[in-house]
């Protein structure tokens, strides 16, 4: 039987994924000021960002004053964001680099439509930081979030939403977080599992993520969510079949406990039985009207 490569490769389709997202369209870079603010968490800079759209507050661009020498003195450069008088400039020398009319404030809406090279919205780059549990990241999400809810289960390029990313950077905090904003005020049941359940490129949800990860506590906390969500993909590689084949065994049971009709399916046609014998230690599972779990300990 062929070794099996748990590293992420670009999406190719042919894993036995169920419905994978179609790639986004085309779109607009992510204004650097805005992909900076949220690779720092920087909470304050994107209010200042997203104010623009209500009650604008785009800053003056700094205006470059540069004295002309006289008899021999140095040039004195200086940066101010007032506004000089021309004439007074005329009178004394003084000559503005900078002026003319200010720069358009983009809207809200318009600004969070920007992404990353690889498909990264504003929430992606948030949650897959790797001080994503900071409470600056937390509070960042929230601001990004009341001004572009649509953000929130948009994915990537590889088909990621800010979900799988959270799960994959391994922050329980950022995985509660976009949970909640997922339930709302009226803790939609059937929003929050959809939430849940949505799949990348390679038909994986967050739970693979956070196998991936080997993050018990992300799993379990997925899991209190939606009892089901081990069940997808069906065909492809299932929550367990990964557990199973990162020998991560407690996991594996943690799966099954949960929910004893879960997807034992593998990629190319394999099923949970086949990796528990190439892993051949800590679980076996046996077929016995369907597939239940023997553990035993060399």
């Amino acid at each position: 039987m062929e070794s099996i490569n748990t590293e992420q490769q670009t999406p190719t389709g042919e894993d036995g994924s169920v419905s994978p997202p179609e790639p986004p369209p085309t779109s607009v870079v992510m204004d650097p000021t805005l992909l900076m603010a949220a690779s720092m968490g920087h909470c304050e800079a994107l209010k200042t960002l997203l104010n623009w759209g209500d009650a604008p507050v785009w800053p003056k661009a700094p205006q470059i004053i540069v004295q002309v020498p006289v008899d021999g003195d140095a040039l004195d450069l200086s940066i101010t964001n007032r506004s000089l008088d021309t004439q007074h400039q005329a009178s004394t020398g003084v000559v503005n680099e900078g002026g003319g009319d200010q720069p358009t404030a983009p809207s809200a809406e318009s600004l969070f439509e920007g992404v990353t090279p690889l498909g990264d919205t504003a929430l992606h780059v948030l949650a897959k930081s790797a001080y994503s549990s900071r409470e600056n990241f937390l509070d960042s999400v929230f601001v990004v979030y009341n001004k572009a809810r649509h953000l929130l289960d948009k994915p990537n390029k590889l088909g990621d939403t800010p979900l799988h990313c959270a799960a994959r950077s391994g922050s329980v905090k950022m995985v509660y977080c976009l949970l909640e904003l997922a339930k709302g005020e009226g803790g939609d049941i059937d929003r929050v599992k959809s939430f849940l359940r949505k799949q990348n490129m390679r038909g994986e949800t967050a739970l693979h993520s956070a196998i991936r990860q080997r993050k018990i506590d992300i799993v379990i906390l997925l899991l209190m969510e939606d009892s089901q969500l081990a069940r997808i993909p069906s065909e492809g590689m299932s929550p367990l079949y990964l557990a199973v084949m990162l020998q991560e065994f407690y996991i594996a049971i943690i799966l099954h406990d949960k929910d004893n009709q879960l997807s034992y399916s593998g990629p190319d046609g394999q099923n949970v039985l086949h990796v528990s014998v190439l892993k051949s230690r800590g679980t076996l599972l046996c077929l016995e009207e369907g597939f239940t779990f023997m553990q035993y300990f060399l």
